[in-house]
């Protein structure tokens, strides 16, 4: 399934109606909306449905049940899963290691980080760790690649003794105790549309 660019208005806000499909293809495209956009609004018009849209543009239309691998190094997903990326549509079949951490996914002691488990289109696992914090609250996530489809969450929070290593310390490892937890995530797989 591809899309079409769309045929952008001209004039008041409720000619928006023509607009049929995501994303806009080029930024004077969003330009052309931002005109529009009342002086009064915080955010442009253009840039508000553009990030949206591109947003909608990704998603995850069914639970992967991300959980820990075989190798207990790694992710994996225990059920197929249904996505687009860019208008077209895929699908990926159950997969045991499929995510394999590295040591930009790296956590100290007693801190907390999330990893973005994301699929591209050519159904290759691709992660984004994101800035550790002291709180979970204050883990400070990237916003997922547009060539990405978000299908989970992993926290990391290490408790025990030293620090959580991507792709060497095991995910339920007794001693340093990552207290890993796994999110599935389904439709637009950004947590913050507005960045």
């Amino acid at each position: 399934m591809a899309y079409v660019r769309p045929i952008l208005p001209t004039g008041s806000i409720s000619s928006l109606s023509t607009l049929s499909q995501p994303p806009f293809e080029s930024l004077a495209d969003v330009n052309r909306v931002n005109e529009i956009s009342p002086a009064t609004w915080s955010i442009q018009l253009g840039f508000l449905l553009n990030t949206i849209m591109t947003a909608l543009n990704a998603m995850n239309f069914s639970v992967g049940l991300v959980a820990q691998a075989g190798t207990n190094t790694k992710v994996k997903t225990t059920n197929t899963v249904q996505y687009t990326i860019g208008g077209f549509a895929y699908t990926k079949a159950a997969t045991d290691n499929f995510w394999v951490l590295d040591t930009t996914c790296n956590v100290t002691n007693a801190y907390w980080n999330g990893i973005w488990l994301g699929i591209n289109a050519a159904g290759t696992a691709v992660f984004q760790a994101g800035t550790q914090a002291t709180t979970q609250a204050g883990i400070v996530m990237p916003m997922p690649a547009a060539t990405t489809c978000v299908l989970g969450y992993l926290t990391i929070n290490p408790t025990g003794t030293g620090n959580f290593v991507g792709g060497t310390t095991p995910l339920n490892d007794g001693t340093v105790v990552p207290n890993a937890a796994y999110y599935d995530i389904t439709f637009p797989g950004a947590f913050t549309l507005l960045t």
